[in-house]
Order: structure tokens, then sequence, then C-alpha cells
């Protein structure tokens, strides 16, 4: 992932969709310096591995930040929090762990968070209450615990969240009707 570097130099690049390309290795530090212009960055299912840089929080235009189907190990940090014009944030299927930040409630346009399939634990932040436009949330396969903020679950907006089964917060794509187990 070293030809990250050379990109920098491109000041008007929007979008950046390497997903399923079979890149291998860490992704750099330097990924916070791309273009302020970019707007979607797409680098799911490689083999990408290691934390997650903090400089992720630094490309604070991004509306499209899709990591999933990694094997990206660490917390997710709080600087995700910087990203405040994200809509969609997908982490799902990586080897992510520790307990889901409380600033990822900052991110108030968000429309589909995927967290699901790694390795998070602790409870459910109440910060995701500041969601507003959120269609879609999958925690599943993970252990996390406690309560869906009813907030959430009180968007108009709001289709796509589980019915729950042998783990706790598994969810699975279904449209109507609410979980029992809400604030």
């Amino acid at each position: 992932m070293k030809f990250i570097d050379s990109l920098k130099n491109y000041t008007k690049l929007e979008v950046l969709d390497l997903g399923d390309c079979k890149f291998q290795g860490v992704l750099p530090r330097s990924i916070g310096n791309l273009s302020k212009q970019l707007i979607d960055l797409n680098l799911e299912y490689n083999k990408l591995h290691g934390s997650l840089p903090r400089s992720i929080g630094d490309l604070v235009g991004l509306t499209g930040l899709v990591l999933g189907g990694n094997q990206f190990t660490g917390n997710i940090l709080s600087t995700i929090g910087n990203l405040q014009r994200l809509k969609e944030l997908g982490l799902q299927e990586n080897q992510l762990s520790g307990k889901i930040p409380d600033a990822i409630g900052n991110l108030s346009p968000l429309i589909s968070l995927s967290l699901s399939s790694n390795m998070l634990e602790g409870v459910i932040p109440s910060s995701l209450g500041n969601y507003h436009h959120l269609i879609e949330l999958y925690l599943g396969d993970n252990k996390v615990n406690g309560k869906i903020p009813t907030q959430l679950l009180q968007l108009s907006s709001f289709q796509n969240f589980g019915s729950f089964s042998k783990q706790p917060f598994w969810f699975t794509s279904y449209r109507g009707g609410r979980p029992h187990d809400v604030e």
C-alpha cells in the first residue's frame, strides 16, 4: 500500500475505490494526507491488516468509508468521530476489538453503520441515539450488549435492524417490527 503516498499529489481526487483488488499490507499513516476533496474511500475485501491509522480521522470530507472484509485489528479509534460528513461506515468482517467508541455518535448524517463480524465488546453506546437519518445498523456477531437507544428505533427512516438469536445483538436484515430489548 506504499503507493498511497504518491496519491497525495492528486489534490482533486474525490473517489478512491480499490475494493476487492487483492491488495495486501498495512494501511499507511499517510492515508490521512489524501486529497481534502476525497468523499469516498473504498478498500473493502482486500488483505489489509494491522491497526486503523489515526490519520483516517483527517479525511474530514469523506461521506463514505468502507473498509470491511479485511483483517484490521485493534480498536475503532475515537478519531473516526471527526468524519462528521460520513453517511456510510463499513468496518464489518475484520478483527476489530474493544468498545464501540462514543465518538461514533458524532456522525449524525450516517445512513448505514456496519460493524458486524468483529470482536467488539461492551455496551452499545447511547451516542448511537444521535443519528437522525440511519437506515441500516449491523452490529451482529460481536460481543456487545445493552440496549438499542430508543431514539434509533423511533426514526421514520430506520428500516433494517435485527431480530435476536443466540448471540446478543445478532442483527439480520429485517423490516418492520421492533426488538423487545430497547431502552
